[in-house]
């Protein structure tokens, strides 16, 4: 929906006005370009609102929806046949099969008749469905955004798997970390903004399960939107045909819009390299743009005493190669990051057939996305433009890259540090864990050893 763009749209334009002025203005305006917009209550509120009401109007449809007479021909018995049209005695008289000698005579023992049959699928139902697919997109993403920092060990810990064990990196989690931290957010009125999202999430969801919805939206539904007669001429589907043309709800998966991600989410680890101490103006990469919008850098570096990275853009997808380098160890790291503002249904195989393919030659592969409507978490950083605060999971990604353990023992020597089973290989360079996948390097000092996570296990 425009609403969700508008901050891409603008932060956009802003980015073509400073590029204008040269790369050191460009260098020293990154500070002003930022991670995300604050929440408009009153405009999701309104939102949420013309939601509700469609959705009415939608319910009505379904008690009368508009129909369509389809004519079927179809072979009945002779005597279970009415009045036969002309067409189907002339196809009965042409059909030998369907004739029977009886007392000496020919005669038909099928006929060829006509069917009328009511049919649901039409192109307005199908309009309806989608509008239906989109609102609930939409209710999501608010639902996203609403919700507290976190509400499950899920949303806290970006995992669905659970895992025990004396090496377990569960034993250095911070107390602070509360899984009650924090409450949803309420607007300035009477009735909670998170409550209205939640009641139209259950309506959609029962719109959902309705016969019509599982009849009308299984065909694809074609793009621009028709204006039929039914359309503009029936009140209700007349409403809801309205309410498609202000909003201007598009078909999911819009190229224009990830290209509008992918560059905020470059701008942002831009900003971010810079204000780390890593990146000074000399090692700035040069920037230009695509006829789509898009933003290209030339391969540049970023580094401290620690590690290197080294960052190229993939010209072919929307898309960036980061070389990580522990420099004590002289080791690499290839990490692959996929951009995509929405992970949904749709989406969702396109992405993981490329995430597979590129697993093959990178260490890790990651998925940065605004809004994640799956709620998967595996190899999935929710960088978004939605909420105050998301440049917290653009730090937690770059630590991962370069998290360091100090270690004991020799302990790690045996047994994983990511799931905790004694499955290791040494490979001279690094540690191999059969079970879980995970590669690190251990690099002896006086009293310890310290360990880096070159790539992350599978769950």
């Amino acid at each position: 929906m425009e609403e969700n763009t508008s901050f891409l749209n603008l932060f956009e334009t802003k980015l073509q006005e400073v590029y204008k002025k040269g790369e050191k203005d460009f260098y020293r305006s990154l500070e002003s370009f930022p991670y995300g917009t604050k929440y408009e209550y009153d405009e999701e509120k309104r939102k949420l609102l013309s939601y509700k009401e469609v959705s009415d109007r939608i319910l009505s449809i379904l008690h009368d929806p508009h129909i369509q007479v389809e004519t079927n021909e179809i072979i009945l018995r002779s005597e279970l046949s009415g009045k036969l049209s002309y067409d189907s005695f002339e196809n009965t008289l042409r059909d030998p099969k369907l004739w029977k000698r009886k007392r000496g005579a020919m005669a038909p023992e099928y006929v060829h008749s006509i069917e009328n049959v009511d049919s649901l699928d039409t192109y307005e139902n199908r309009f309806i469905c989608f509008l239906i697919e989109r609102m609930d997109e939409e209710t999501d993403r608010l639902l996203e955004s609403l919700l507290p920092p976190s509400l499950s060990l899920t949303d806290l810990y970006q995992t669905k798997t659970l895992r025990y064990g004396e090496f377990s990196l569960f034993r250095n989690i911070e107390k602070e970390k509360s899984l009650l931290y924090g409450e949803a957010r309420n607007e300035k009125g009477s009735e909670s903004l998170l409550k209205l999202a939640r009641t139209l999430k259950r309506r959609l969801k029962h719109l959902k399960a309705t016969e019509f919805y599982k009849i009308c939206h299984k065909a694809s539904f074609l793009f621009p939107v028709l204006a039929t007669n039914v359309l503009i001429h029936d009140p209700l589907y007349s409403y809801c045909y309205r309410f498609y043309n202000k909003n201007k709800f598009e078909k999911g998966g819009n190229k224009e819009k990830d290209i509008l991600y992918y560059d905020f989410s470059v701008v942002s680890i831009l900003r971010l390299l810079k204000e780390e101490g890593l990146l000074p103006l000399a090692s700035f990469p040069r920037l230009s743009f695509g006829s789509d919008k898009r933003l290209h850098f030339s391969p540049f570096k970023a580094s401290d005493k620690t590690f290197s990275f080294l960052f190229e853009e993939d010209s072919k997808e929307l898309a960036l190669k980061i070389e990580t380098i522990y420099e004590k160890a002289k080791i690499h790291s290839n990490t692959y990051l996929l951009f995509s503002e929405t992970l949904s249904e749709k989406n969702a195989p396109e992405l993981e057939g490329k995430r597979l393919t590129k697993e093959k030659e990178c260490d890790n592969v990651i998925l940065f996305t605004s809004s994640n409507l799956l709620r998967e978490y595996q190899r999935t950083c929710p960088f978004s433009y939605l909420k105050e605060g998301s440049e917290l999971y653009l730090r937690d990604f770059f630590s991962s890259l370069t998290l360091l353990l100090r270690v004991r023992d020799d302990v790690f020597e045996e047994v994983c540090p990511i799931c905790g089973k004694p499955h290791i290989r040494n490979t001279g360079e690094s540690y191999e864990c059969a079970s879980c996948g995970a590669i690190y390097v251990l690099t002896k000092g006086q009293e310890d050893e310290t360990l880096w996570i070159k790539k992350w296990g599978r769950e």
